[in-house]
């Protein structure tokens, strides 16, 4: 199943009704198991640095709940980004043939003459500071910061994918442990207090920030094959991160 995670009851009205989803709450009010088997989701603070991961961190403590061997995860407000959609659960295994999973929030960076800029510049220009809270996170667990997240111009974002089983199960063991790490390390970092609200940006969600692009390097890392059906150019300025 893909999860299209939301917040409140107002925005269940913007879940697609297709069979390849369902809605997931990320708020006590809205989902009332958000704590089953994950009692760092009982913290308000918490629910809001990790954004979408939490319904990963959730769907990883709880595997038995979904019995489909692949899982994926969107956004009430997916459409405010990519007009993908799976209209029929057929559809996840054409795309899953020879692959480890797929995606629809695959962006290529240009800058505003057209040029591609890097996936580690876009970083700088989104969220100041964050590429050296990456790599100091990484350094603490013995991660080599992979050679293309300084050359490569595209990357996964959104947390928008589907990944067979095991392979979500493998990357929720390599990026729990970080994650974890970084939310308590979060508020002593100069990252955090960089930080200044525009648009959805807050410094309150900067685990997920960090979280988004950790995805991309453990796809590097792993050599991670997803099948991008859906290819979104991003003209990169504050305003667009």
């Amino acid at each position: 199943m893909i999860y299209q995670c939301y917040f409140e009851h107002s925005q269940v009205d913007r879940l697609f009704q297709f069979n390849a989803y369902t809605g997931f709450g990320l708020e006590p009010e809205v989902n009332p198991q958000i704590t089953l088997n994950c009692p760092e989701l009982g913290d308000r603070d918490t629910r809001l640095q990790l954004t979408e991961y939490a319904a990963l961190l959730w769907h990883f403590r709880n595997p038995t709940v979904d019995a489909d061997d692949w899982l994926g995860f969107t956004s009430y407000r997916q459409l405010d980004k990519s007009a993908f959609i799976i209209q029929d659960r057929k559809e996840v295994d054409k795309y899953l043939k020879d692959a480890d999973g797929f995606t629809w929030g695959f962006m290529k960076m240009v800058d505003e003459d057209q040029i591609p800029i890097s996936l580690a510049r876009h970083t700088d220009i989104c969220h100041p500071g964050l590429n050296e809270f990456i790599e100091h996170m990484l350094k603490r667990h013995d991660v080599e910061m992979p050679r293309n997240w300084f050359r490569a111009t595209q990357g996964v974002f959104a947390n928008y994918w589907v990944l067979k089983k095991p392979r979500f199960t493998e990357y929720m063991k390599f990026s729990w442990p970080i994650v974890l790490d970084a939310l308590a390390e979060i508020k002593t970092h100069p990252f955090y207090y960089s930080q200044h609200s525009f648009g959805t940006v807050t410094k309150q969600k900067c685990i997920g920030y960090f979280m988004e692009r950790l995805f991309i390097i453990w796809m590097f890392i792993k050599a991670a094959r997803l099948r991008n059906p859906s290819v979104t150019e991003i003209v990169i300025n504050r305003e667009r991160c």
